[in-house]
């Protein structure tokens, strides 16, 4: 009786690591946190007064809904950035995205957003606490979101 335990759960364990990682600590409403990133920009080593301009402008906007599934970037409204003072309008469009939760830990999210059939983008979600996480696009600017409690 052990033994057919025993297969039965290395079956179902299987089964489920091959659908890959439930990730529900994302899941949720994120809002991008202008505050927080320019924070964190202001005592970061390396960080040039145009980026710290650039964070003061641009962050804050952006908003992400995680599911199971699918990450939503939901729409925003045209917003200024003003560089060398010329006006560069700004906005995001909505946009849906299938996803795959590669790595599901209390400090890290790993999700690999499929663009294409062979397209695909990964991005690491470093949690500060369950209710901020920070990413970065590989430069020593962090973006820093807020979960959005209204809609958890």
């Amino acid at each position: 009786m052990k033994k057919i335990i025993l297969t039965l759960s290395t079956v179902f364990s299987i089964a489920f690591s091959a659908c890959g990682h439930s990730c529900p600590s994302i899941f949720g409403e994120w809002q991008s946190s202008k505050e927080l990133s320019y924070e964190y920009a202001k005592s970061a080593e390396g960080i040039t007064e145009n980026q710290l301009e650039f964070i003061s402008q641009a962050f804050g906007y952006l908003k992400f809904t995680y599911y199971p599934k699918y990450a939503l970037q939901h729409a925003t409204p045209e917003f200024p950035i003003i560089i060398n003072g010329k006006n560069h309008p700004m906005s995001f469009e909505e946009m849906h995205q299938k996803v795959k939760y590669l790595k599901c830990t209390k400090e890290l999210v790993i999700v690999k957003f499929i663009t294409g059939k062979k397209e695909f983008e990964i991005m690491e979600l470093h949690f500060v606490n369950e209710n901020t996480f920070w990413v970065s696009s590989g430069s020593k600017i962090r973006e820093y979101f807020i979960r959005n409690k209204e809609h958890a």
